[in-house]
């Protein structure tokens, strides 16, 4: 068994936990996407103790996401109809929310069948102390190991190399003020194996655990302004009770 490579993806920009996340802060703000090749996405967001509510537009339909990372459950809510949909959580949405893994000793293998991850202790990765993981299939497998070096601090990624020789690396260039809040401002380099690489932004809050800008080549921008902190509501994670749940046939497309 192979790595599969949009894991590998996943795991140069943001190191995830996929079991449980737990918010540092609950609040509730607006985020947005922007695109240099499509209109802007916006939503309002509500940011639980372990859960998150997403509600936005679709093509003129009011929509509600609920990702429940302590139930293992995302689910999709058409208020108009009283309907829902549901489907397990996938690493995507733990990398959309933000997070990072909580804790760099923790393997990262968890929840991934057929992986093995291997500690080979902590080195200085750009002035931070990171610990080394290998991350391998198993014995009937095929395919090279992949090597991630995990902030002391903060869990995410600082260095990673791929089976195929490309690179990522992360550095801290200090602090600034993003929506009325201190954040961190991290620079990750990507190098693919041809040597063609690539730069982008992102910048951590702390307070909040998660990251609140993010600049990528090409325009792309991701951004949560209008940050309110305080503790959300319990009934805004769930489904009310009369909604129907209409089951997602197979061979359609996952839920957004």
């Amino acid at each position: 068994m192979r790595i599969p490579f949009n894991f590998c993806l996943l795991v140069l920009m943001t190191f995830v936990m996929t079991q449980a996340v737990l918010a540092a802060t609950e609040y509730s703000a607006m985020t947005r996407i922007s695109n240099a090749q499509q209109d802007d996405i916006t939503a309002r967001i509500f940011v639980g103790e372990s859960a998150i509510r997403s509600e936005y537009e679709l093509n003129g339909t009011k929509l509600v996401q609920i990702t429940d990372f302590k139930a293992g459950v995302v689910s999709l809510v058409n208020p108009a109809l009283r309907s829902y949909k549901q489907r397990p959580i996938t690493m995507a949405d733990a990398a959309m929310a933000g997070k990072h893994l909580q804790s760099p000793d923790a393997s990262p293998c968890a929840g991934w069948p057929g992986l093995v991850c291997t500690s080979h202790g902590t080195e200085q990765i750009n002035g931070r102390m990171a610990v080394k993981w290998s991350m391998a299939p198993g014995e009937s497998g095929q395919g090279g190991a992949l090597t991630v070096w995990l902030d002391r601090q903060r869990g995410m990624p600082l260095k990673q190399v791929l089976p195929d020789g490309a690179t990522m690396s992360r550095r801290l260039l200090g602090t600034e003020t993003v929506s009325q809040r201190q954040a961190e401002k991290w620079e990750i380099t990507v190098t693919a194996a041809n040597g063609a690489s690539s730069v982008s932004y992102q910048w951590y809050d702390d307070g909040l655990g998660t990251t609140i800008r993010e600049e990528q080549p090409g325009g792309y921008v991701r951004e949560v302004y209008e940050i309110r902190t305080g503790q959300q509501p319990a009934s805004l994670f769930t489904v009310p009770d009369a909604y129907s749940k209409v089951e997602v046939e197979q061979g359609q497309l996952p839920l957004r």
